[in-house]
């Protein structure tokens, strides 16, 4: 069975506005300056211990994390934006058999809450982030999801992300990849990366290559 695995953030959708909202909230309480969604957009990527960490440039604590978290929860559905052609394309891969997922860092309950708000049955399983579980790029998450989802092998999957981070994931968990170039990581510099351009280029190269290899 084949099975589309995607990123969330910068990926699947645009959240940079509801991040950077929910950071600044964060950031006032704890006595830091304020950032841009430039900032952010910058910070993205590693999970959000290394957002807040990036942005404050100090280490965040329990507390800190606590604040962003309820913050992210309030503002996580005001504006998030599908990318263009992603409904259509998840779609169409359904009908022609394929299983979809998502892998992301954003926190697992807002990743799933997200999703499901977004895209309602259309997204067959999704993991984000946990306590205690390393996130992308390292391979942990990938055997979680794996063991959840009924993965047999990773021949029958291809990771889509926007960032090196998502690339270097994709390499560890052993399964093929493709750079998101719509979204706001840096996937292109990237030395596993074959980079779609947008969404229905992404769906043109799935429904037309019959084999995926690493």
């Amino acid at each position: 069975m084949r099975r589309l695995i995607l990123d969330l953030d910068g990926t699947l959708i645009d959240s940079l506005a509801d991040l950077t909202q929910s950071v600044n909230e964060t950031l006032l309480a704890c006595g830091y300056p304020q950032c841009t969604l430039a900032d952010v957009r910058r910070a993205i990527g590693d999970g959000p211990y290394k957002l807040l960490e990036r942005v404050s440039h100090a280490y965040p604590d329990e507390h800190t994390m606590d604040l962003f978290r309820r913050s992210y929860e309030r503002n996580m559905y005001r504006a998030p934006r599908v990318y263009d052609g992603a409904r259509e394309t998840i779609a169409d891969l359904r009908a022609a058999g394929w299983k979809i997922g998502v892998i992301s860092n954003k926190q697992d309950g807002a990743a799933k809450a997200l999703v499901r708000y977004l895209f309602g049955d259309a997204i067959d399983c999704t993991v984000g982030s946990r306590v205690g579980v390393p996130t992308k790029p390292d391979a942990t998450m990938w055997h979680i999801f794996a063991q959840a989802c009924g993965v047999e092998s990773q021949d029958e999957c291809i990771y889509v992300g926007d960032s090196a981070v998502d690339a270097r994931f994709a390499l560890a968990a052993g399964i093929s990849f493709i750079g998101a170039g719509w979204g706001f990581g840096d996937v292109r510099s990237a030395a596993n990366a074959t980079i779609a351009s947008d969404w229905m280029q992404l769906r043109e190269r799935l429904l037309t290559t019959a084999v995926l290899s690493v």
